[in-house]
């Protein structure tokens, strides 16, 4: 076979794959909108994806959201055009079904062509036992720490989404190590951001403070925390360096015999949690362009790989309908004041008046040759009966003097 023919089989599979995905997905989640008496309703929502853990319904201006059915447990905020709701508790497809079947907005404006989104955001199922953890070394020199936290968000194994490694005991820590003992960043951090004091959830590194000088925030930055996975948030140490904090969790930070401790927050800048390497894995503290060998991941059927599908729905006003045009019957026997009926009787009237003025001067005319022609004939019969008459006929067309 020609390469051009195997290439041109190959589109077409690739074509009809990326088809296939596209009707698995409409038929995972679809609705209907409905528009009756100025309010735009959803209904007939038909769903396949279990373990629906958000839902975000945005939509146009000149709708206003309606409160609803809110199943026991749904935290829901309303932002701009927009219904965001964690759903992660009471999350049964009875229920969601139940409450899109019952979502509902006002029609406050005119209704243009625009349209409904609905997303839901659903945990993939498990392709491994409930309970189970995987670790990973990635080797990666000099990677930042913001850089291997994204990356490692960015990875996935087996239906579950990869994180910066968390350690919560000393059997995790030993599985660490038996994986690498390079140096390697691990999930922990006590940044967080400058303008809310919220921990780390974008890898954008500009947007994070590590002074410990003022905490007036959610978390402070002197708390050590795992910036990710099911243990996301959780302080495990209290205080930027060892002599004025405490652990409030498992920690492992480095110590050794003659007094020197980690973290020490050298430079005042060492915010980001790291192995030690060296044969043994004690966690170090450095700043975020730290030397490093990599980074280590983390996977867990605690904190599965995430997906979402949206559905939108055009929303278009009803079309409207003129009235039809009823054309009376034309009555053989019109009634009286019947303006269908008169305009036919006028018109009748005056196509007899136009043949009867077209026609009568033909018909004057044919008589009047008639008559002359009886007259003439009246005059040669006397004159035949006579030698000398004198006749005198007058007719519109002929004088004779006989």
């Amino acid at each position: 076979m020609k390469r051009s023919t195997l290439l041109k089989v190959f589109i077409v599979i690739f074509l009809l794959f990326i088809n296939v995905l596209d009707i698995n997905a409409n038929n995972d989640f679809d609705y209907e909108i409905n528009i009756n008496n100025n309010v735009v309703e959803i209904d007939n929502a038909n769903i396949k994806i279990n373990d629906i853990y958000k839902i975000d319904i945005n939509y146009p201006d000149y709708l206003t959201y309606k409160d609803s059915y809110a199943p026991k447990g749904w935290v829901f905020i309303k932002n701009i055009n927009q219904i965001s709701i964690d759903t992660s508790l009471n999350n049964s497809l009875s229920e969601v079904k139940n409450y899109l079947d019952s979502v509902s907005f006002d029609v406050t404006g005119a209704i243009v062509d625009n349209q409904i989104t609905i997303t839901l955001y659903f945990k993939k199922p498990l392709l491994v036992q409930q309970g189970a953890k995987f670790y990973k070394f990635v080797d990666a020199p000099n990677i930042t720490w913001f850089e291997a936290y994204k990356a490692a968000k960015e990875s996935t194994y087996n239906n579950m989404q990869g994180y910066l490694a968390t350690v919560i005991d000393d059997n995790e820590r030993q599985e660490l190590e038996k994986v690498s003992t390079k140096i390697g960043w691990l999930g922990g951090t006590r940044a967080v951001n400058a303008t809310d004091g919220n921990i780390v959830s974008d890898p954008d590194a500009s947007l994070y403070t590590v002074d410990v000088k003022t905490c007036d925030k959610v978390v402070c930055p002197w708390q050590w925390y795992w910036a990710d996975g099911p243990e996301k948030g959780n302080v495990f140490f209290d205080g930027p360096t060892h002599d004025t904090g405490s652990n409030t969790g498992y920690e492992y930070f480095y110590k050794d015999a003659s007094g020197y401790y980690e973290p020490n927050n050298a430079g005042e800048v060492e915010a980001f949690l790291s192995s030690k390497g060296s044969n043994n894995a004690y966690w170090n503290d450095l700043p975020n362009s730290g030397v490093v060998e990599g980074y280590f991941i983390k996977y867990s059927s605690d904190f599965p790989e995430t997906d979402s599908i949206s559905v939108s729905k055009a929303i278009k006003p009803a079309p409207i309908v003129n009235p039809p045009v009823v054309t009376p019957p034309i009555s053989q026997n019109p009634e009286p004041g019947s303006i269908v009926e008169e305009t036919i009787i006028y018109e009748e009237i005056i196509e007899e008046n136009l043949v009867e003025e077209e026609i009568k001067p033909k018909i004057e005319k044919e008589k009047t040759k008639k008559e002359d022609k009886e007259a003439l004939a009246q005059v040669e019969e006397k004159i035949d009966q006579s030698d000398s008459v004198s006749i005198t006929l007058i007719s519109n067309e002929t004088l004779l003097n006989v």
